[in-house]
C-alpha cells in the first residue's frame, strides 16, 4: 500500500470528511473490539447456565424420588426403607448445596445499583445522561413445576465521553466476568472528540424484582 498516496489523499479531505473516516475506524475498531473479547465469556455464561439446569433437574428428580420413598414408608414402614430415605436425604441436600454454590454468582436485585455505580465511579471522563429500567424476562430452565427460573434483569445507560472514556468503561464491564454483560453498543459522535454511547446491559438473577437504579 502506498501510504504517502493514502496520507495525500487523507489532507486533501475537509474538516467534516476528516471526522467521519475517524468516527467510521473507532467504530469498526471497537466492534471488532468487542467481538473479541466477549466471544469466550458468552460461551462461559452458556456453560454455566446449562450447569444449573442439569443440577435442578437433578435436583427435581432426586425430591420426586423423595416423596415417593415417604409414601411408601407410611404405607409400609421398615428400617431399610427408612435407612434408604436417608440416604436419599443426604443426596439430595449435597446436590442442594452444589446448586446454591453455582448460583452464587448470580446478581441480586440490590446488587445491581452499587455494580453499575462502582463501574462509573472509575471512568470520571464520563458523563451519566440517562439511565433506564427496561423490563424483566422470565427465562424457564427445564419443564413442569419443578422448572428452575432465573429472571433476565436490562438496563439501558446514555454516557457522554471520548472514546477511550467510552473503552475504559466497556473494560469494566468485561472484568465482571458472569455478572453483567453487554448486549449492545451505539456510538454517536456529535461534537468531536466528545461522543454518546448508548448500552444495553444485562445481569442474571434469581428475583423478579429489580429495586431502583
Amino acid at each position: 500500500m502506498n501510504w504517502k498516496l493514502l496520507a495525500k489523499r487523507i489532507n486533501r479531505l475537509n474538516q467534516r470528511e476528516k471526522v467521519i473516516l475517524l468516527v467510521t475506524c473507532v467504530a469498526v475498531l471497537l466492534m471488532l473490539f468487542l467481538q473479541l473479547a466477549w466471544g469466550p465469556q458468552w460461551k462461559e455464561q452458556k456453560r454455566l447456565n446449562q450447569s444449573w439446569s442439569n443440577a435442578q433437574t437433578l435436583n427435581n428428580s432426586l425430591s420426586i424420588q423423595k416423596e415417593t420413598l415417604t409414601q411408601a414408608l407410611a404405607r409400609d414402614p421398615n428400617q431399610a426403607l427408612r435407612e434408604e430415605n436417608q440416604q436419599l436425604r443426604s443426596r439430595l441436600e449435597e446436590k442442594e448445596n452444589e446448586l446454591r454454590a453455582s448460583l452464587s454468582r448470580l446478581v441480586t436485585p440490590d446488587e445491581i445499583p452499587p455494580v453499575l455505580v462502582a463501574l462509573l465511579g472509575d471512568n470520571p471522563g464520563l458523563q451519566v445522561i440517562r439511565v433506564e429500567k427496561l423490563p424483566t424476562t422470565r427465562i424457564q430452565q427445564g419443564e413442569g413445576k419443578g422448572a428452575a427460573v432465573l429472571f433476565s434483569h436490562k438496563v439501558k445507560i446514555v454516557v457522554e465521553g471520548t472514546f477511550f472514556d467510552a473503552l475504559g468503561y466497556v473494560r469494566k464491564i468485561e472484568a465482571d466476568t458472569g455478572r453483567i454483560r453487554l448486549i449492545s453498543l451505539d456510538y454517536l459522535v456529535e461534537q468531536y472528540p466528545r461522543a454518546e454511547m448508548t448500552l444495553e446491559l444485562e445481569t442474571l438473577g434469581l428475583d423478579e424484582r429489580w429495586l431502583g437504579v
